[in-house]
């Protein structure tokens, strides 16, 4: 700002054509400001070069460092035209100190890196002196440019008339609106450069979440499929083994492989859901159940080693036997409080209790509370701590819910329209209640609902004649290749099989089957080129019916899918009749002929 009143004095001198006197004194105040600019530009252009230098090593950008050495340790002295104004010594004096001591620093930063002492070199430059010295130059200069500016505004005014006064004072008010508008110009280009380098910054962490969620996506497709292969192996045969005529005993044992099995499951499911959560894709279905039932199966999964062990749980005779609403994430709650009990008590039972809070217009609130026995009794509870679902479970509680488990558990329970609370063993036990809002099933949906129950579906023997079907399996993992052909077999029916989408889509050419199961990730080809493949020959006449088989649960598979032509999935592990409510959805519509065209 002190210079643009130098140059704006200068220009409203020569145009009045003022006495030499005044133009010696501007003249010479133009002569210190441009001196004190030379010293600055020549400082300036010594730092540039040293910084070039450290950077590329290049002799070449140490020139205007070694002009600045020559020129600045005599460049004001106090002959110079600076000395004559009595005001200065004092402020020459402090300037050329600290021009000197700027030069000695650069000379020490460059004799550190033309010495191979690059680490000390830039240790030194962290530390920020040069900056400083720098700085300190800066307002010294400022300082006497500024005084130059105030000089000039004093002796000014005494040569001119009244007429070139408020002449003055309209250039300055112009002059004052040209800064004005300059610092407005600087300002909109510094925001603009600013919003751009914000923009560039939000793409690029867009961009690194978004890679970051692929990757998560990979992984939870991979495990889901190398976790699940195997437990459809342990689900199935333990499916088919119930399905066979053995003692109860046998069958009690076969029950509680299949049970422990689907608990295993969940911790999968656990994790998947996690993700679901996360982005909110999650779903709840709203089925009748028996709560007594569910129960039953929590308790039984949580602890199969110990099921002749006492069990307790109560449910208040308010609630009606038959409720509505998600009974598979029920369990899953349950099953991530319970699901540790046995290694984390050594002794000792768990209680559970089920009590009706609120009961209005159809809508059930219903209040669960888990805990020891030697612990309070049930009904109090109430003064718990509320958790919300950021919170971490205490810790060594005694139920032994992870991280993982609490936070999945307390979203699902909100989504349920409840809240969790934890008690500590410190204070009264460890007591871990939730509430749920369920629903009242009005009178002909029970009786809709016991009436199918008492229908146990079996495997139908018989199916195959019913349904005659030219079914092929293909699947890479031998096992599970075996297991489908067995479950369809119970059914009546005798199956070609392929290793590989290769294999797969030669069978298809040359043999028109009625349904294929085709997994969906398997060597040589997948599932879905193979699939494609298949679409393409039958384009002009009845393609089959085509299944994926797939161990990833994740929607983005099965649009994967659903887009190369299958018309349907089963997710692995599936029970024998899943794979016969498949074959009764789709085999009445096989053996449909087609309109002719």
């Amino acid at each position: 700002m002190a210079v643009l009143m130098v140059v704006l004095t200068t220009v409203i001198y020569n145009i009045l054509n003022k006495s030499s006197n005044t133009s010696k004194r501007v003249s010479r105040s133009l002569q210190i400001t441009n001196r004190l600019k030379e010293v600055l530009n020549t400082l300036t252009d010594a730092e540039t070069g040293e910084r070039g230098y450290i950077i590329t090593g290049n002799e070449a950008f140490l020139k205007s460092y070694l002009l600045a050495k020559e020129k600045n340790y005599q460049i004001i002295n106090p002959d110079s035209l600076l000395a004559s104004i009595p005001e200065y010594p004092e402020k020459i004096s402090l300037l050329n100190r600290l021009i000197r001591e700027k030069i000695g620093y650069v000379d020490t930063i460059i004799n550190l890196v033309r010495t191979g002492n690059q680490a000390k070199a830039a240790e030194i430059t962290n530390i920020g002196n040069g900056r400083m010295l720098m700085d300190s130059i800066r307002l010294a200069i400022d300082d006497m440019q500024l005084e130059e500016g105030n000089r000039i505004s004093r002796v000014y005014p005494e040569e001119l008339n009244d007429n070139n006064k408020i002449f003055i004072l309209l250039v300055s008010v112009a002059g004052c609106c040209l800064l004005l508008l300059l610092i407005f110009y600087q300002m909109v280009l510094r925001n603009a450069r600013l919003r751009e380098k914000t923009e560039a910054e939000l793409l690029e962490a867009k961009n690194i979440a978004e890679t970051a969620n692929k990757a998560k996506t990979s992984f939870l497709a991979l495990m889901s499929h190398e976790i699940r292969t195997p437990m459809h192996d342990i689900v199935a045969t333990s499916s088919l083994l119930l399905e066979t005529g053995i003692t109860e005993e046998q069958k009690a044992h076969s029950d509680t492989i299949y049970r422990a099995s689907m608990a295993l499951l969940s911790v999968v499911n656990d994790i998947i859901d996690f993700s679901r959560i996360e982005t909110g894709a999650i779903p709840l279905e709203h089925t009748p159940f028996v709560l007594r039932d569910c129960l039953d199966e929590v308790f039984s999964a949580a602890a199969p080693s110990t099921l002749h062990g006492r069990r307790l749980y109560y449910i208040d005779d308010a609630i009606p036997e038959l409720i509505e609403c998600d009974p598979a994430r029920l369990r899953q709650v349950l099953l991530s409080i319970l699901g540790n009990s046995p290694k984390a008590i050594e002794n000792g039972e768990i209680g559970l209790s089920v009590r009706l809070l609120n009961s209005e217009h159809g809508s059930l609130q219903l209040r669960f509370t888990v805990m020891n026995t030697s612990a309070s009794n049930f009904d109090n509870p109430e003064d718990a701590p509320v958790v919300d679902e950021s919170t971490e479970p205490i810790e060594n509680n005694l139920f032994g819910i992870s991280s993982l488990r609490f936070s999945i558990t307390a979203r699902l329970i909100s989504l349920m329209g409840g809240t969790i609370k934890l008690m500590d063993e410190n204070s009264k036990g460890n007591t871990v209640t939730f509430t749920i809002k369920a629903s009242k099933v009005d009178t002909k949906s029970s009786e809709l609902f016991f009436a199918k129950r008492k229908k146990i579906e079996m495997l139908d023997g018989k199916l195959a004649n019913n349904l005659p079907l030219n079914i092929l399996v293909v699947d890479d993992y031998e096992m599970n290749q075996v297991l489908l052909v067995q479950i369809l077999a119970k059914m009546g029916y005798t199956c070609k099989t392929a290793r590989n989408g290769a294999e797969a889509t030669g069978l298809a050419v040359d043999t028109k089957f009625d349904i294929i199961f085709m997994d969906i990730v398997m060597p040589v080809m997948d599932g879905i080129e193979a699939t494609k493949r298949i679409r393409e020959y039958y384009v002009n006449s009845d393609t089959p019916f085509i299944v994926g088989v797939t161990a990833n649960a994740l929607m983005k598979d099965k649009q994967r899918g659903i887009e190369a032509g299958m018309n349907d999935f089963i997710i692995k592990p599936y029970k024998p009749l899943d794979v016969q409510s498949l074959i009764k959805k789709w085999g009445p519509q096989v053996l449909t002929p087609s309109p002719e065209v």
